[in-house]
């Protein structure tokens, strides 16, 4: 099934289609500023393992069906969907914040 429609559609693919099969590098493809086999080092690292199987759980429990997604004081989840429009749901969270800081 392809989500992609319209011109950002197409974009979308051109872009997917001219990425590099391996995005972080092997270290040959330079990039300025980049240290790719640093960057592979860290990106593969614990600690960034850790963090992104976590958020990965977060996303799973909060039912996270797409973004912007808000979690507030681990309590409260908010999206446009749920709230009704974007606008809408930066007033709930807006209004979540303060009732998280009342305890």
């Amino acid at each position: 099934m392809n989500d992609c429609q319209g011109s950002a559609g197409a974009d979308m693919r051109a872009a997917l289609q001219s990425a590099p099969a391996d995005p972080i590098g092997r270290g040959d493809e330079k990039q300025p500023g980049l240290d790719s086999k640093k960057f592979a080092e860290l990106f593969k690292s614990f600690s960034v393992v850790g963090k992104a199987k976590r958020a990965a759980q977060l996303t799973t429990d909060y039912q996270v069906a797409g973004v912007p997604a808000l979690g507030v004081a681990g309590r409260w989840y908010v999206d446009g969907d749920t709230a009704g429009s974007l606008d809408r749901a930066l007033q709930a969270v807006d209004f979540l914040v303060i009732e998280a800081r009342k305890g």
